[in-house]
């Protein structure tokens, strides 16, 4: 439990949504584990060097003035649109790359589904509000920009009836759709990344919504994130990846690389196919058919999501929607080897 409470912050949620995933898994109180979730972290956090800020939560408060907007960001993915309006430039300049391969220019009619405003306040604070609710605040605002994306994200996620969340990255090519479903830290999102690079479609990284009612991908393409094992790696693919802004804390760091400009995103992609990645140094590079019971493995192993509770009719639709796939292992320890053997097979 202690490893999805830090997971799951690491990966930009706040307390209080861990506390609630918790309780409804296991039909609890919210308050009792709300209690239990922030004593976890207070204990965790006496090991923190004492300059590391405190986990960014909800705020729950109203603001009291909005400072004039001087930029403004407007995003336009296949499932929502995002206004990011900012008091200064510094925001800017770091938030701007999380959306800039998504930006739009602003019509007159234009009404984003979610709109931002950041600023500073009174005592040189962050403030990151929504509909004047003050979502995030703190001294540093690299801290807590992802948990606001992330919020945003998750609702925007939830707008549309899902089956699952698959923890997974996918990408499509010529409209053939893989998803790469693994646990963290396999190589799912470096491998999406190379793919990309290389010509194939972008569909989601991380976490990838699977629609109730008509089994197709929804994508929002978020910035991949690439943990620090593989930024060296993807040197080769992203020239830049060195001068990228390095996000997270602790042992946990992050840097986020935009997917190609001015494609054509979709909202949805028919699923085809699950390719389970097993990256090990020395591996020689095969891409070998495997059973759909190997596949949805992959997904349980991977820790995906599913609505609690779950009924008869959820279970039966997943064990179909996974059968209706052609599922593979892939070996590798070479990206282009990896990349190469998919294209073959795929493209």
């Amino acid at each position: 439990m202690g490893k999805f409470i830090l997971e799951s912050f690491d990966a930009g949620m706040t307390e209080e949504q861990i506390s609630k995933e918790i309780a409804d898994v296991f039909k609890l109180p919210f308050n009792k584990i709300n209690k239990e979730v922030n004593l976890f972290l207070q204990e965790y956090n006496k090991n923190i060097p004492v300059n590391s800020p405190p986990p960014p939560s909800l705020t729950n408060r109203k603001i009291d003035s909005i400072a004039p907007c001087k930029y403004t960001q407007v995003a336009f993915s296949p499932s929502f649109s995002l206004q990011i309006s900012h008091s200064d430039k510094e925001s800017f300049a770091l938030t701007q790359p999380f959306f800039q391969y998504l930006e739009i220019q602003k019509p007159e009619s234009f009404v984003a589904d979610y709109n931002l405003h950041i600023q500073k306040n009174k005592t040189q604070d962050w403030e990151i509000i929504q509909d004047r609710d003050i979502l995030f605040s703190g001294k540093q605002l690299d801290k807590i920009i992802i948990p606001a994306i992330s919020y945003i994200l998750e609702l925007a996620l939830r707008r549309d009836p899902y089956l699952i969340l698959l923890h997974a990255s996918g990408v499509s090519c010529k409209n053939t759709s893989i998803i790469f479903p693994a646990i963290g830290g396999s190589g799912k999102s470096t491998l999406c990344a190379a793919l990309i690079s290389r010509g194939f479609d972008y569909i989601n990284d991380d976490v990838i919504p699977v629609a109730y009612d008509s089994g197709e991908l929804i994508s929002i393409p978020f910035c991949l994130g690439i943990k620090q094992g593989s930024w060296s790696v993807l040197e080769k693919y992203y020239p830049d990846i060195a001068e990228r802004y390095v996000f997270g804390r602790n042992n946990l760091k992050i840097k986020y690389l935009q997917p190609p400009k001015n494609k054509p995103y979709k909202k949805t992609y028919k699923a085809q196919f699950l390719v389970i990645p097993c990256f090990s140094k020395g591996n020689q590079c095969s891409l070998e058919k495997t059973s759909p019971v190997n596949g949805l493995k992959a997904i349980i192993e991977g820790e995906s999501l599913m609505k609690i509770p779950l009924t008869d009719n959820d279970i039966e639709y997943l064990v179909k929607w996974v059968g209706s796939l052609e599922c593979y292992i892939l070996e590798y320890s070479n990206l282009e080897e990896a990349i190469a053997i998919l294209k073959e097979r795929f493209n």
